[in-house]
């Protein structure tokens, strides 16, 4: 067990043995990857299976983290335990095509190239696909999500971000409903972890943030140390 998992079950958070929703506020002096990174290697580890949704770093940074935890995660996903939605190449692949001229209107990062409402319809439609069989075979598993503040700077706003986390919340949700005792069991099949910035001088980093503390089941929030981030990858 990790020490991250040993704090959080001090606190009666059980990770990767309920369906917990985790939010991970980072500061502006501080990171939650080595936190996000962390939730990847002992939810794999317990066996479910993980969508890494990245908006912000790359599927290779978080290779470089678990290595040095001991965990390859490039065999995890080779072997579909944990599958990947690189955020950083699904836009340069969208930008790509829109320069060529091509039509972009079901890319998953369409929104970017909307000058009027924007929408996260089709990022969520392409989360929706990947945990298909996940959910038809009701196998455990995690979705995680890093950084949701990366989405503010592509000109998405709060109530645009909230009705999407609420959408991929409901994917946690068995396909069939089952019947017990005269009432509906939707008991969750797993659990959502997300990463923001909370910056007090950004007031859409702040509601969000509070949104998330709201809704979710925890909060982590990171404070930064007097000596300064680690210097070590991890953290």
């Amino acid at each position: 067990m990790s020490s991250l998992e040993q704090v959080l079950q001090s606190c009666h958070v059980f990770s990767t043995e309920s369906t917990c929703n985790i939010a991970v506020c980072e500061s502006p002096d501080t990171s939650g990857q080595f936190l996000i990174t962390s939730f990847l290697c002992s939810h794999l580890i317990a066996g479910r299976r993980v969508l890494f949704v990245t908006l912000h770093h790359t599927f290779s940074h978080n290779l470089a983290i678990a290595s040095k935890r001991g965990t390859n995660l490039l065999t995890h996903h080779k072997s579909g335990t944990i599958k990947v939605i690189e955020g950083q190449k699904l836009m340069t692949e969208a930008a790509a095509k829109a320069l060529e001229g091509q039509d972009v209107s079901n890319h998953p990062f369409s929104f970017i190239f909307n000058d009027g409402e924007k929408s996260l319809k089709n990022l969520y439609l392409l989360i929706k696909k990947s945990v298909y069989d996940w959910r038809k075979a009701e196998t455990p598993f995690t979705i995680i999500i890093d950084n949701l503040s990366a989405l503010f700077s592509m000109g998405l706003l709060n109530t645009e971000i909230n009705l999407f986390i609420s959408y991929c919340n409901s994917l946690l949700l068995p396909m069939k409903v089952k019947h017990q005792g005269g009432r509906d069991d939707c008991k969750p099949l797993g659990s959502l972890i997300v990463s923001t910035l909370c910056d007090a001088l950004d007031t859409d980093t702040v509601f969000l943030s509070k949104w998330l503390s709201h809704t979710f089941d925890a909060t982590l929030s990171l404070e930064g140390l007097g000596t300064g981030r680690a210097a070590d990858v991890d953290g």
